[in-house]
């Protein structure tokens, strides 16, 4: 194998890609914390979550265990795992309205999971 072979791109570039990002490529924080919430999103669990209190613009805490037990049959407590990694990630924020929390997606969840689709058909 010569020289000018090793160094030939493994795959040529899809011309359904050229030229479709929007800008320069995200800068290293960007791209952290980018790669760190698809982490956290890449669960089933979280995705529906995501996208119920997407769907419905805000969602209680009791609404959101009740869809995530009927669908997927998890306990309270994990329901509480899941939503507290969304939280940190980013992608939801919580109030509290007397004893129940109230969920919505952060600008980062909105963003996120309307692109996804979008990126998805592309691959």
């Amino acid at each position: 194998m010569s020289i000018s072979q090793a160094a030939a791109p493994l795959l040529p570039a899809a011309p359904c890609c050229a030229g479709s990002h929007p800008g320069p490529p995200l800068p290293r924080a960007a791209a952290v914390r980018l790669a760190q919430q698809l982490k956290v999103a890449a669960d089933p669990v979280r995705l529906r979550i995501l996208s119920l209190v997407l769907a419905h613009g805000q969602a209680w805490v009791r609404d959101i265990n009740n869809d995530v037990n009927a669908v997927f049959h998890l306990p309270t407590s994990i329901v509480a795992q899941h939503l507290q990694a969304l939280r940190q990630a980013g992608l939801l924020d919580a109030r509290p309205h007397g004893s129940q929390l109230f969920y919505r997606a952060t600008h980062d969840g909105q963003d996120l999971l309307s692109r996804l689709p979008h990126t998805l058909a592309r691959v």
